[in-house]
């Protein structure tokens, strides 16, 4: 397993790099605000999977984990939030666990 941090601003960026061998990926909102995310292409405002509030985080299975993660953020503010690579169980209110 590994994790990491990562910090979303204005500018769509890239979060997490592109694993062909990752199999999970579970990706947290620290603080801040609502971070919009997209996978291997730019995230734009208010598109894609939202995190809203510190402590929303989402679960990614399968071939969609592999993706390069890119966030923005979604009133042109801040938002920090962390990643852990691999099978990470999360007992907590505003997960969502997508699989494909």
């Amino acid at each position: 397993m590994y994790a990491d941090v990562w910090n979303a601003t204005d500018v769509s960026s890239e979060i997490v790099a592109a694993d062909y061998h990752r199999e999970h990926l579970v990706i947290q909102l620290h603080s801040g605000d609502p971070v919009c995310l997209a996978f291997d292409e730019t995230a734009v405002f208010s598109r894609g999977m939202k995190l809203m509030v510190a402590g929303d985080s989402v679960k990614i299975r399968g071939w969609l984990a592999r993706r390069a993660v890119n966030a923005i953020c979604d009133t042109a503010g801040i938002g920090t939030g962390g990643y852990q690579i691999g099978d990470a169980q999360m007992e907590m209110a505003g997960i969502t666990e997508v699989e494909l």
